[in-house]
């Protein structure tokens, strides 16, 4: 008879102490959910690390994201052949991190509008762009012949925003976006 007891008593310690190591992570689990340690529940948001001017606060900075086009009915830029009448100083381009991008044209926090023209150059063969302001999103997007290094064309859009963003970027067969130019924009 002490046997049995003793083999109770064992086999209730050994459960206590299990039940006590869940309790103990379960308690862990939620300090560090609570304290933002850990987002097991919820997703972060992408903040960004530009301390330009933007109407988003949510986009990813230059880092490799998917592109996506849509076939609604949006603004447009005409690509002009990478036909560059003027290229302003140096100071006032926008360049991409890697240097495989810089764009002449818009500048940043310029006012842009339809009939503007969107330049600069790039070692990419093709380059991409979307237009987003603060009221619909995206209002334009779209690719460009980069032509002996340059690229150039005419926005045709419509908005009733006053501000939002042009990126200008490469993206490969799979619609990997890279070497990002991100150029806060006004709208009049």
């Amino acid at each position: 008879m002490k046997i049995n007891n003793q083999k109770k008593f064992t086999l209730c310690k050994k459960l206590f102490i299990i039940a006590s190591i869940l309790v103990g992570l379960a308690l862990i689990f939620i300090a560090l959910e609570i304290t933002d340690v850990i987002h097991f529940f919820d997703k972060p948001v992408s903040q960004t690390t530009s301390n330009e001017p933007s109407a988003q606060s949510d986009f990813n900075g230059g880092k490799e994201r998917e592109t996506i086009y849509s076939d609604k009915n949006e603004g447009v830029v005409k690509d002009t052949q990478g036909d560059v009448s003027t290229i302003p100083p140096e100071s006032d381009w926008s360049s991409s991190t890697e240097g495989i991008i810089s764009v002449y044209s818009p500048a940043k926090n310029s006012v842009l509008s339809s009939g503007k023209t969107l330049s600069g150059e790039s070692t990419a063969g093709i380059i991409s762009f979307r237009l987003t302001d603060n009221v619909s999103g995206m209002i334009a997007q779209g690719k460009i012949s980069v032509i002996n290094g340059k690229f150039s064309g005419v926005f045709d859009f419509k908005t009733t925003a006053t501000e939002g963003r042009l990126d200008v970027f490469v993206a490969d067969s799979n619609g990997i976006e890279s070497s990002v130019v991100e150029i806060p924009v006004r709208f009049n």
